[in-house]
């Protein structure tokens, strides 16, 4: 599936990749391992993505954040950003732009987490 497929591309790069099931999960795995970089796949029209994003952007200010998302209009992409995304990526394009928005911010080599909200 989808989880399984972005952790194989994100194992390319990092030496350590956690996958986690939901929100809460996601910031118990942040809390444990640290990582540079977290790609979240949100469900915007729910609300809860964007606090979900906003709660881990206000405790790991200097992890980097990259939004899988499976809607791709321009407001929901700025909201995305507002909230504290560094990179939106469509989840129907992850295989190939995932590991570009990953090496455009500079990240590889330590841990990394995927999670949903």
């Amino acid at each position: 599936g989808l989880r399984e497929g972005i952790r194989h591309l994100l194992a390319s790069l990092f030496d350590s990749v956690a996958v986690v099931a939901c929100g809460g999960d996601l910031i118990a795995a942040a809390d444990r391992a640290h990582p540079r970089l977290a790609v979240i796949t949100l469900a915007i029209g729910s609300g809860a993505g964007l606090g979900l994003l906003q709660r881990l952007r206000g405790r790991y200010p200097d992890m980097r954040v990259i939004v899988l998302s499976f809607e791709g209009s321009s407001e929901m992409k700025r909201a995305v950003l507002e909230a504290g995304a560094d990179r939106v990526v469509l989840a129907s394009a992850a295989a190939s732009e995932l590991l570009p928005a990953v090496e455009a911010l500079g990240e590889g080599g330590g841990a990394s987490i995927e999670g949903r909200e």
